[in-house]
């Protein structure tokens, strides 16, 4: 290889090293953290810009655009739109506002054309209306309403207003647990003219069961365009993961398509080690989904992971009009960590889990300096303490207990022993996928340990272990993959005790004909709860399973694909033993 191309190999390489390592010089971390402040890498700005740039051109030639960033901190964005708009022929007014003046004076230099406000995006004019507020200030430019948003706008920022005055001044997401990203799409939705676009770089809490009322506010007023799941790494120290979603500001109408993207491990090594580009994953991974799908989906969830053949697979799922919420019921454990760290205070006279602020009472918030500490949980045996079951002991089909707990600690709340008493199913709050057992003792368990009981209103003869067998399940597994979206390693990864209830279940009244194999298979289960399923036993029991779904081969094979699809986790690994054959 010649010096020069050697050169220029090494320069695309490492763009975007370069691009992520650059540092705000006027933001502490701490401003940044307050303000939500994540600035964004050249190259996905630029795929972002070029994404929009491309569904503008399918809807308009030639005329003229205005677009606003109303959190543009450094500019990126607008600079990465400017290049591309003028690839493409448009005109384009650009105008940015941020709360931050170096920020915006960064922003003046990169991009001298554009227009810079000074202010809070989100109320401008103080008891005006947002959209009124930005009116005036556009005007005092001599510009019109934008065509086109487009931010990355802060992520669980300190906002300066409460949720009654962002209630007041029209924000209909200010309500529940909310974040500042939210807000700042509803108000791009309030802003951009009909028909113009918005384009959002986010975190990827969008697709959580909480966030529910914001993917109502995208799916029932826009026409969302793009969606894209892109992981975690791309902005260096952000240990979340992103999202990119496009939306037209218009009625959604009967047929609308949205493209879809899932960047995997492999392809983001690719981008962020400068191998490839994001347009190249976009051509190799985009692949389109029927709107409609969102909005029948439990908790309008977007799938963006379900291709056309997953979609057969998913409705045979949930074509039984029953979940597990109809088998099971919930709760959780001790409000304790593994480790059985806990503070005394002398006031209260009470031991409190430790709390993240050490030198003050949770309980009383009294100021006590030193506060008194100890653990209340032992790996070896201790006279007086109780068998206790943390999230990490919990595989599938089998449980792995080394803790003991002393029960005797007054101003813990232990909860009811009768919670803990077996036989139960305890299924680990975190990590990818599902880790789930049966567990026949009255060990106690922590915060992080979901215990499910069989509910009374279950026929007699239905025993828990078929609520195990369909939890731990490689079709179970399929569904939470593909509905959650959970198919690489993040950081904090959860599932909640109702993407468990939410499961897929066969009817109750209709598995009488499987009576005696359920009886059967259960009792394998029990015999085996202390070393996990056997390979004949784990192919039993899933053949089981795919009878009371009315699954066949051919949909094992599209379940097996998305399985090793997914990054190669010990859950995932655990489910990798048998295969379709032996299944059928």
């Amino acid at each position: 290889m010649s010096g020069v191309r050697a050169e220029r190999e090494h320069t695309k390489r490492s763009r975007l090293h370069v691009s992520r390592a650059h540092r705000t010089p006027w933001l502490t971390n701490e401003a940044a953290k307050l303000q939500g402040a994540v600035y964004t890498p050249e190259e996905l700005s630029a795929y972002v810009a070029q994404k929009m740039v491309s569904f503008v051109q399918a809807s308009r030639s030639g005329e003229r655009i205005t677009a606003v960033d109303p959190a543009c901190g450094d500019g990126q964005l607008l600079s990465a739109l400017h290049d591309e708009a003028s690839k493409a022929g448009f005109d384009c007014d650009l105008v940015g506002m941020d709360v931050d003046r170096l920020a915006l004076e960064s922003a003046s230099s990169k991009i001298p054309q554009a227009s810079f406000l000074m202010g809070d995006a989100l109320c401008p004019t103080q008891g005006v209306a947002p959209e009124s507020g930005w009116r005036r200030r556009l005007q005092r430019r001599k510009l019109p309403m934008p065509t086109l948003a487009i931010a990355n706008p802060p992520w669980g920022a300190a906002l300066r207003h409460n949720r009654v005055e962002l209630a007041e001044a029209g924000y209909t997401l200010a309500r529940g647990q909310y974040d500042s990203y939210e807000l700042f799409i509803e108000l791009a939705l309030k802003l951009v003219v009909p028909g113009g676009l918005i384009g959002f770089i986010i975190p990827d809490s969008l697709f959580a069961t909480k966030h529910q009322d914001l993917r109502r506010l995208l799916l029932s007023k826009s026409q969302v365009l793009f969606v894209a799941r892109m992981g975690e790494g791309l902005f260096e120290s952000v240990f979340r993961a992103c999202a990119v979603v496009i939306c037209r500001n218009s009625a959604p109408s009967e047929g609308d398509t949205t493209q879809c993207l899932r960047l995997t491990p492999e392809w983001r090594r690719s981008i962020t080690a400068g191998e490839t580009t994001f347009a190249e994953a976009d051509a190799a991974l985009l692949h389109h989904v029927p709107t409609e799908r969102f909005l029948l989906n439990p908790g309008l969830q977007i799938d963006v992971d379900i291709r056309d053949l997953g979609v057969a697979t998913i409705q045979k799922l949930r074509s039984t009009g029953t979940r597990m919420e109809q088998y099971l019921s919930s709760a959780r454990g001790v409000e304790l960590s593994k480790n059985g760290k806990v503070t005394f205070c002398p006031v209260c006279n009470t031991w409190s889990p430790e709390p993240k602020n050490a030198d003050t009472c949770p309980r009383c918030d009294q100021d006590l300096l030193p506060l008194e500490r100890d653990v209340m949980v032992s790996t070896q045996e201790v006279s007086g303490y109780h068998p206790f079951i943390v999230g990490e002991d919990i595989e599938r089909h089998r449980i792995r207990s080394h803790r003991w707990l002393d029960l005797s600690r007054t101003g813990i709340n232990y909860k009811d022993p009768e919670l803990y008493a077996g036989p139960k199913l305890l299924v680990r709050k975190t990590g990818v996928g599902i880790s789930a057992s049966m567990d026949y003792s009255d060990a106690y368990t922590n915060q992080v340990v979901y215990v499910f009981r069989k509910q009374a209103s279950l026929p007699e003869w239905l025993p828990i272990e078929f609520a195990a067998a369909l939890i731990c399940s490689r079709a179970a597994f399929f569904h939470v993959t593909l509905t959650n979206g959970e198919t690489e390693w993040r950081s904090h990864p959860y599932l909640t005790q109702r993407h468990v209830l939410d499961l897929p279940a066969p009817n109750p009244e209709k598995l009488s004909h499987l009576g005696a194999e359920i009886e059967h298979a259960a009792r394998l289960i029990r015999e085996q709860s202390m070393t996990g399923l056997d390979p004949a036993t784990d192919a039993l029991v899933e053949n089981l399973v795919a009878r009371a779904f009315g699954l066949d081969r051919q949909d094992y094979q599209q379940i097996y694909e998305t399985i090793f699809a997914v990054q190669d986790l010990v859950p995932v690994r655990a489910i990798k033993t048998i295969s379709v054959d032996d299944i059928f």
